[in-house]
């Protein structure tokens, strides 16, 4: 794993619509629930009492395990990426390539587990982290889509059309 000071690349203000793939509030909830919480993780801002709010009053009594699960993929993804990641900051409307390839591993990880076909999640994470794909981090990621679809948060299976279009 290579040492790197900066795993999450934040805007540039001068950029008001570069790299802007989507739009926040045309995600489904869950999308919106997950990307927020990504974002205010790899901000630094785990121990933000509104991200613990919202993920007890979204997930209720699945969301502690949802947030440790979000802050080691969080760390995990930044730290193995083969290029820094870039983020909105919490509360942007918009959403960047990098976020709805975020959303699409997470959603892959999380049809996997339903589906038992773990090859488009690991093809997911291979082209964006360098060292192999472990089994600890696909369950990680599965342990979060799963408290999301248990609360009715679910992440839709077509997210990764539209990475899919964005980046092609």
């Amino acid at each position: 794993m290579r040492e790197s000071p900066r795993p999450y690349q934040a805007d540039d203000p001068a950029d008001l619509d570069g790299g802007c793939a989507s739009r926040f509030r045309d995600l489904a909830r869950g999308e919106q629930l997950m990307l927020w919480s990504l974002r205010t993780i790899a901000l630094g801002h785990g121990d933000c009492p509104a991200l613990q709010r919202a993920l007890e009053v979204a997930l209720g009594s699945s969301a502690e395990e949802a947030f440790t699960g979000l802050f080691v993929a969080v760390r995990t993804l930044g730290w193995c990426a083969r290029r820094p990641l870039r983020l909105h900051v919490p509360g942007c409307d918009r959403v960047s390539e990098d976020e709805l390839s975020l959303l699409a591993v997470f959603s892959a990880a999380g049809h996997a587990m339903v589906g038992g076909d773990e090859r488009e999640v690991r093809r997911r994470l291979a082209a964006m982290i360098e060292p192999p794909v472990t089994q600890g981090l696909l369950m990680t990621l599965q342990t979060v889509t799963s408290a999301l679809e248990v609360n009715d948060y679910a992440l839709p299976e077509h997210v990764g059309a539209i990475v899919r279009r964005r980046l092609h």
